[in-house]
């Protein structure tokens, strides 16, 4: 559950940011604030490289809401965030398949 609510959050960060141009200032710091503060819970809990890229997404993004923008990095980000929300609804959608394919015999016949 957890999962799918940070993986729709980060679909809307990768919006916000693909928005940036058009977007109010304050979504940019939101969505800022999100990566810090994921990033920051989750490298103190587990410090794997995927948070370590939030926090700096995060950091970026509080910069380029200040309309300083490095275009190089920008698109790193992008694609960074967009491969990351991809693999999460990835794995979303084969744990949904793996559930569906262990309790299919438990099944109604009209559910399968």
């Amino acid at each position: 559950m957890l999962f799918a609510a940070l993986g729709k959050l980060d679909l809307i960060t990768v919006i916000i940011l693909l928005g940036a141009a058009i977007l109010p200032q304050k979504f940019l710091i939101f969505a800022a604030v999100y990566l810090l503060i994921k990033g920051g819970i989750f490298i103190l809990m587990n410090k794997d490289f995927a948070s370590y890229g939030d926090f700096i997404s995060g950091a970026y993004m509080l910069v380029l809401s200040y309309g300083i923008m490095l275009p190089v990095i920008h698109e790193i980000i992008l694609f960074w965030l967009i491969q990351k929300t991809a693999l999460t609804f990835l794995a979303i959608s084969l744990q949904l398949f793996l559930f569906y394919q262990e309790h299919k015999q438990e099944m109604p016949e009209f559910l399968r």
